[in-house]
């Protein structure tokens, strides 16, 4: 379902992420551990869309993100570091909130 073929994020120089290869079924639960500066950010805002990598390809059900980024979009949720949730309204009610923002109504199965 996600696969991610020699992912490699540059910064001014600086290697961020180097030859990330991850592959991921449906249904598979994963983390990401590592140091502060490790890379697990940089990664996941690869997988969110929001950078691109300087080199290697993220593929969804087969097709690179990047070449399909707003409907690819719509099938992914990313929460930054902190700040994200609000703690006064409940999951459902932060789902609710975050879904408000898309133009269409995207289907949420609880």
């Amino acid at each position: 379902m996600l696969q991610l073929i020699s992912i490699s994020k540059k910064y001014a120089g600086v290697i961020a992420l180097d030859n990330i290869n991850v592959n991921l079924a449906a249904g598979q639960v994963v983390g990401l551990i590592g140091p502060n500066g490790a890379g697990k950010t940089t990664l996941l805002r690869i997988i969110g869309t929001i950078l691109r990598a300087s080199h290697g390809k993220v593929l969804y059900n087969g097709t690179d993100i990047q070449t399909a980024a707003i409907k690819y979009r719509g099938k992914i949720g990313y929460v930054p570091e902190d700040g994200g949730l609000y703690l006064k309204l409940t999951p459902l009610q932060n789902l609710m909130f975050y879904r408000s923002f898309y133009h269409e109504a995207i289907p949420l199965a609880v």
